[in-house]
């Protein structure tokens, strides 16, 4: 038998070898007996991910079903920093691709969040440039995004979404919760590289497809009132413009035009300083004019009513020239005593205010607010203006002879479109409707928007009498 210091060594080692393996097999005992659970708990919160499932953005729709607002796939690319090996490099080729400077990807890339956005649904030669590239450190997620097909048409009406599809304007902001999906949930299973490998067929959570809104707008008659407004803008040198087509007897509205336009795909250039903010408002709902001449129906319309005049009855116009007090009115067109309805058609400030005295101001203002001026329409729409009528016990001396022309009040251009759209429709305000129906599924109820009468603004016979004389205007301006 061999003795020494050495074989004492080796016996020893030995010794140790077999403890140690002892040990491992009690640990690993306890582990499979009493830590079984909580081992394997760990290990499938390592391999499993709960991941969100969007629910789908409902479209938007004219009213002959021709899409407004749709959705796209896309795709958003995220970087991990502690994936990255050479930074400088890594900058240099992301530069590159993506066309954003190095400073700010530094800044992205040395962020302490292990996820940073590094671009989101870039344009297609951007997104060529990253999958081509193969870059380690870079998650490709895939997205759906917000696309308008027709581009400039109805953008104002139709509004936009932000990057992650949140109605921003317009009936995409006012219908948001309709449009908008509800996220659900669902489990994933990752390697060791954390790549997805498979997803359980059963959600946790169901994700829910937002509804779709058809519009009363035809994009075809939209599309006209666009271009036609256009030409006129540029003929006339103008800076902007509106038109409102409807229809009287239902108050939908089949365009709503507002100049200039923009598209609402080119983010870029409507969010730079190069296009004024307040152009992507639809400003037939939201802003308030003067309404000038137009507001001479309701004087006339209140002198029918009340009987204190009819058509033929003689106005003085004074020859062009009335005082009040220090003030004097003018007319363009220097007429002297003609029938009521002389005024109207040629549109003469000093007839109408010579109407208004015989009227009265508490007899305007209430005519007034009996054809929604001075209140909302309540069209389904985002910051809709309720214009600008006061009391008339703030009125001043001057305030009767220059509101009954339509001056020192404001209303928006569908405030006023509704009060003409009462004397066509024979005497009835009408709520204007934009929305035709929000369209349900098997577990969303939808609903169809109705016509919606306010008040009878006017009598039937006084709403005739009154588009007689708008008969004559129109025949007396073609023969000019």
């Amino acid at each position: 038998m061999q003795t020494g210091p050495h074989v004492t060594r080796q016996k020893l080692i030995m010794s140790l070898v077999v403890l140690l393996w002892a040990l491992l097999a009690v640990r690993i005992g306890i582990i499979q007996l009493y830590d079984h659970d909580q081992w394997h708990e760990i290990a499938q919160k390592q391999r499993k991910k709960t991941v969100t499932v969007k629910g789908v953005r409902g479209g938007i729709y004219d009213r002959k079903g021709i899409q407004l607002a749709m959705n796209i796939e896309s795709v958003s690319y995220g970087i991990r920093s502690e994936n990255i090996k050479n930074i400088d490099e890594t900058i240099d080729k992301l530069s590159d691709a993506t066309g954003i400077s190095g400073t700010r990807l530094r800044k992205i890339i040395t962020s302490k969040e292990g996820f940073q956005w590094l671009v989101r649904q870039p344009k297609s030669s951007v997104i060529k440039k990253l999958d081509a590239a193969n870059f380690g450190c870079i998650e490709r997620k895939p997205e759906l995004k917000r696309y308008y097909p027709l581009g400039k048409i109805a953008a104002q009406v139709i509004g936009y979404t932000d990057i992650d599809g949140t109605g921003i304007d317009g009936c995409e902001f006012f219908f948001n919760d309709e449009l908008s999906g509800r996220d659900g949930r669902s489990i994933v299973l990752r390697d060791a590289w954390r790549r997805v490998t498979r997803s359980f067929e059963k959600p946790i959570i169901e994700s829910l497809n937002g509804l779709d809104i058809e519009l009363t707008i035809d994009w075809r008659i939209q599309e006209i009132a666009e271009e036609v407004l256009e030409e006129g803008i540029d003929k006339w040198k103008a800076v902007s413009g509106g038109v409102i087509v409807l229809d009287p007897d239902t108050g939908e509205i089949l365009a709503m035009a507002n100049v200039p336009r923009f598209d609402p795909n080119d983010t870029a250039f409507f969010n730079s300083n190069n296009f004024n903010p307040k152009y992507r408002k639809n400003r037939l709902v939201t802003d308030m004019i003067e309404p000038g001449s137009t507001f001479k129906i309701v004087t006339f319309i209140e002198a029918l009513e009340s009987g204190i005049i009819t058509e033929d009855d003689e106005i003085d116009c004074q020859n062009g020239k009335y005082r009040i007090g220090r003030h004097i009115i003018n007319d363009t067109h220097e007429m002297g005593k003609v029938p009521a309805s002389e005024v109207l058609i040629h549109s003469s400030n000093i007839g109408t205010v010579k109407i208004a005295e015989k009227i009265g101001k508490q007899k305007l203002y209430e005519r007034a607010r009996q054809l929604g001026f001075g209140e909302i329409t309540g069209f389904d729409f985002p910051d809709e203006s309720p214009g600008k009528l006061s009391n008339p016990s703030q009125w001043s001396k001057l305030s009767l002879p220059t509101i009954s022309f339509g001056q020192g009040i404001a209303a928006s251009p569908l405030q006023i479109s509704m009060a003409y759209a009462a004397v066509a429709n024979g005497g009835f305000l009408l709520s204007p409707r934009l929305i035709k129906e929000i369209k349900g599924d098997k577990r969303r109820l939808g609903r169809k928007m109705e016509e919606k009468k306010i008040r009878q603004a006017m009598n039937t016979e006084t709403a005739e009498r009154r588009k007689g004389v708008t008969g004559k205007v129109r025949e007396e301006s073609s023969v000019k």
